[in-house]
């Protein structure tokens, strides 16, 4: 029988936390610029909830290569504002995703989606503690890097399930500016 560290042994050749996922709370407060590799819709297994999802990798800084996926749960109305606000953010037309625009949320959304492979994105994390005990870690999105909006981004890095995946995305802006939620 071997030793613990006969054991250790075993995951020398390949044990390296370059590129590994973090938790967010491993993550010190602090600014960083991440980029979006990876963007996905989809439910849940069993309560069939709607998350846009999306893996954004850490650039320059301490952990740069490392990611940490980063979800919005669309269960409601609030929800769907706060993602729409980020989505317009990164450059995509949300605030126009409505009857009124003679857009649908449901055609635009996964056009967005497909192209958001290499946006990059200042963000802030930041944890706080209720009066609870819960520690909660939060992460901001405070703006795109020059030139990684979604307007810079203009090829689809895969096929969204719509007519026409060449969407045209036109806005953007500060977070939150003049969005509204579809109607």
């Amino acid at each position: 029988m071997g030793t613990i560290i006969d054991a250790l042994e075993n995951f020398d050749e390949g044990f390296d936390l370059a590129g590994a996922e973090l938790r967010k709370e491993a993550i010190d407060n602090g600014e960083y610029e991440v980029e979006i590799g990876e963007a996905s819709l989809r439910e849940t297994p069993r309560q069939k909830t709607l998350i846009l999802e999306m893996k954004l990798f850490f650039r320059g800084s301490q952990y740069d290569g490392n990611f940490f996926k980063h979800q919005y749960w669309l269960t409601d109305t609030d929800a769907l504002t706060r993602c729409g606000q980020d989505l317009f953010l990164l450059g995509f037309d949300s605030n126009t995703w409505n009857a009124k625009h003679g857009k649908k949320l449901s055609v635009e959304m996964p056009r967005a989606v497909a192209k958001m492979k290499g946006i990059r994105i200042r963000i802030s994390k930041d944890s706080n503690t209720a009066s609870t005990g819960k520690v909660y870690h939060n992460i901001y999105f405070r703006g795109v890097v020059p030139g990684y909006s979604a307007k810079d981004n203009p090829t689809p890095t895969t096929t969204p399930e719509v007519d026409d995946p060449f969407g045209d995305p036109n806005a953007g802006g500060e977070a939150g500016a003049d969005f509204k939620l579809p109607e």
